[in-house]
C-alpha cells in the first residue's frame, strides 16, 4: 500500500493505492474488501481550496466590478458560517445589489395568476426583497449528516473570514495577509489566461505555499501527485498541443517571479532563496516545483460543491413554506430576470448589436443555467394553495458553494464515465467518497470528473479542456469515440512518484517507515515465548471483515 494511505487510513483502510494495469494512468485506488452501495470508501480534507468566485474575480480588472458575495463561508475550508437568517439576508442583499437599474421583465409565474396584494408585473419586478425579520428560530434539523447549526465566524480579517484559528492560520491565509499586495500582483499577472489554466496556476501557487510552510504531512500529501510540468500534459494527438504547451509555459514562467516575491514576503527569504531544499520541509522553491504542482492540479483537482444550508432547510422542513414564501418568491422572479437578461445579451451578440466582450463569459455563478442543469442537485416544489396563489421553484435559487481542490488521498481516484463511486460534500470542503454499487475486492474505485449524464462529445470536450486528457474508459470505447489503433497514443506514461523534486523526500519517508516496521517486528519476536515465532501482522483485509462506515 502507498505509504501515505498506510499512515492516513491505518488498519481501518478498505482501499489502497497501487499501480494501474494501464501505465498511462499511473496509480489508482483499489478495494481491499468487497464494498456495497452507499458505504464510505474514504474521507479526505483538501490541501488547498480555490473557490469559483475567486477564480472568476481574478479575470476582473476593476475591483469595483466584482459582484457581491451571495453566501457567507469560511475563506479557508468553505464551511457555511453564521445562521440561516444571516445566509438568507446575504443572498437577498447580493441579488438586489446586482440587479440593473432597468431589468427586463421577468416571465409570469407558471400559475398564471396575479400575486395576491401586488400591483402590475413591472411594479412587482422592481420591488426590493422582503425584509428578513422574525426568522431567528430557523434551524436545520439534527441528523447524522448535518450539524444542528452553522459554524461561527470566529475571525474576520482583511484577507477573509474564518471559522476557527486553524483556518485563520492556514499557510494560504498567512500568505495572503502578509503579502497582500504581492499576492494581488501575482493574481493580476494570470488574470488574462484561459480559465482552465488560471485554475491550475492559482491552485498550484496555493499548494506551494502549503508545502513550504505547512505541516510535513501536507508535503507528503502532495508529493505523490507531482509527476510532470503542466506544459507536458497536453494530449500528444491534439491539434493544438504545441500551441498549448507554448502558451501555458509562458504563463507559468511569467507569473513565477511575482509568486516567489509573495512567498518571500510571507515566509521569509530563507524559505525561498536559491535552488536548494529550503525551509522546515526541505521543499525547493523553484520554477520547476511550481510547474509540477500546476501539473498536479491539472490532473488531480476535484470539483467541490457544498449545498446551501437553506436548500437543506427547505427540503427537510415542512414549516419552511410558511416562513420563507415571500423570500423564495422574490428569488424566483429575480432569477428569471437574470436568465432573461442573459438571453437578451446573447441575442444582441448574434444580431451584431452588442460586442461579445461585454458578456461575462468567465462567470461560474449560479445564473449559468446550462452549468446548473448539468451539475447541481435540485429539488422541485410548488408552494401555495388553490385559493391563494401558488408558484413553482427548484432549490437552485439557493447557490451552492463551488470550487476546486487538491486532496492528498481522494485525488488519486481515476476518472470513469461510468464510475462505481460518487463524491459527496456535507457542510464544508471535506470530501466523502461513497460506493455507488457493489465493488469487488481488487476492483479499481473510480469517480466521474465531469457530469456522466452529459452527451458523449460534451463530456469528452469538458474533460480535455479542464483536465487535459482524452478519456479511454469502456463507455467511450463502446460509444465509438476511441478508435482501437489510436487508443494508446493519448498521453505519455506518467513518471513514477515525484521525480527529481520529491525523490529524496520519498526515500527518507520509506526509510523511516521501514525502520519503524523492523523495530516493531523485533519487539514482537523478543516478547514471543520459546522458539515459536510471533505471528505475522494481519493485513487490513484480514482484520476488517466488514468495511468501515
Amino acid at each position: 500500500m502507498d505509504l501515505l494511505f498506510a499512515k492516513a487510513l491505518g488498519d481501518t483502510a478498505v482501499v489502497q493505492t497501487r499501480a494501474c494495469d494501464d501505465p498511462r494512468k499511473g496509480k489508482g485506488v483499489f478495494a481491499l474488501v468487497d464494498l456495497h452501495d452507499g458505504e464510505v470508501v474514504m474521507r479526505d480534507s483538501p490541501l488547498a481550496l480555490l473557490p469559483s468566485a475567486e477564480l472568476s474575480e481574478a479575470a476582473i480588472e476593476d475591483a469595483r466590478d466584482v459582484p457581491p458575495a451571495t453566501i457567507d463561508t469560511c475563506t479557508t475550508c468553505g464551511a457555511f458560517t453564521g445562521t440561516l437568517t444571516t445566509q438568507l439576508k446575504t443572498l437577498l442583499d447580493a441579488r438586489a445589489q446586482s440587479r440593473p437599474a432597468a431589468a427586463p421583465p421577468a416571465p409570469k409565474p407558471k400559475s398564471g395568476k396575479k400575486r395576491k396584494g401586488s400591483g402590475t408585473a413591472a411594479e412587482d419586478d422592481s420591488l426590493p426583497p422582503p425584509p428578513v425579520k422574525g426568522l431567528d428560530a430557523l434551524a436545520l434539523p439534527e441528523s447524522e449528516w448535518q450539524p444542528t447549526r452553522l459554524r461561527e465566524r470566529m475571525f474576520v480579517k482583511k484577507n477573509g473570514a474564518f471559522c476557527c484559528s486553524t483556518c485563520a492560520t492556514h499557510p494560504v491565509a498567512t500568505m495572503r495577509e502578509r503579502a497582500e499586495g504581492k499576492w494581488k500582483a501575482f493574481v493580476d499577472a494570470i488574470g488574462g489566461v484561459p480559465r482552465a489554466d488560471r485554475r491550475c496556476l492559482l491552485l498550484g501557487a496555493k499548494i506551494l505555499a502549503v508545502a513550504l510552510a505547512g505541516e510535513p504531512d501536507a508535503v507528503n500529501g502532495v508529493a505523490h501527485l507531482c509527476s510532470r510540468p503542466v506544459w507536458d500534459l497536453a494530449p500528444s494527438n491534439a491539434d493544438d498541443a504545441d500551441e498549448y504547451r507554448k502558451n501555458v509555459r509562458k504563463a507559468v514562467e511569467a507569473s513565477w517571479p511575482k509568486l516567489k516575491a509573495a512567498l518571500t514576503a510571507a515566509f521569509g527569504a530563507d524559505v525561498t532563496k536559491g535552488n536548494g531544499r529550503n525551509g522546515r520541509n526541505g521543499v525547493p522553491c523553484t520554477l520547476e516545483t511550481y510547474a509540477r504542482l500546476c501539473g498536479a492540479t491539472q490532473m488531480n483537482a476535484l470539483a467541490v460543491k457544498v449545498p446551501h444550508p437553506l436548500m437543506k432547510y427547505v427540503v427537510s422542513t415542512v414549516a419552511a413554506e410558511g416562513a420563507l414564501t415571500e423570500h423564495v418568491q422574490w428569488l424566483v422572479r429575480e432569477k428569471a430576470e437574470r436568465v432573461a437578461r442573459k438571453a437578451l445579451e446573447e441575442e444582441k451578440v448574434l444580431g451584431g448589436l452588442m460586442d461579445i466582450d461585454d458578456i461575462d463569459l468567465d462567470s461560474d455563478s449560479d445564473d449559468d443555467e446550462t452549468r446548473d442543469a448539468n451539475g447541481d442537485e435540485r429539488y422541485s416544489f410548488r408552494w401555495g394553495t388553490e385559493q391563494d396563489e401558488g408558484f413553482d421553484f427548484d432549490t437552485t435559487v439557493f447557490p451552492a458553494y463551488k470550487g476546486s481542490a487538491i486532496f492528498p488521498l481522494a485525488s488519486s481516484l481515476n476518472h470513469s464515465c461510468d464510475p462505481n463511486c460518487e463524491v459527496a460534500y456535507v457542510d464544508d470542503s471535506r470530501v466523502h467518497i461513497l460506493a455507488k454499487r457493489t465493488i469487488a475486492r481488487d476492483e479499481e474505485c473510480t469517480i466521474a470528473y465531469v457530469d456522466p449524464d452529459l452527451d458523449g462529445e460534451e463530456r469528452r470536450e469538458e474533460l480535455k479542456e479542464t483536465y487535459g486528457f482524452d478519456c479511454e474508459c469502456d463507455v467511450c470505447i463502446r460509444e465509438g469515440f476511441v478508435p482501437h489503433l489510436k487508443r494508446r497514443k493519448v498521453l505519455p506514461p506518467k513518471e513514477s512518484g515525484g521525480g527529481l523534486i520529491w525523490g529524496k523526500l520519498d526515500a527518507e519517508l520509506k526509510a523511516r517507515f521501514k525502520a519503524e516496521k523492523q523495530a516493531a517486528e523485533k519487539a514482537a519476536k523478543k516478547g514471543a515465548r520459546g522458539p515459536k515465532q510471533a505471528p505475522a501482522k494481519k493485513t487490513a483485509a484480514e482484520t476488517k471483515k466488514t468495511p468501515a462506515k
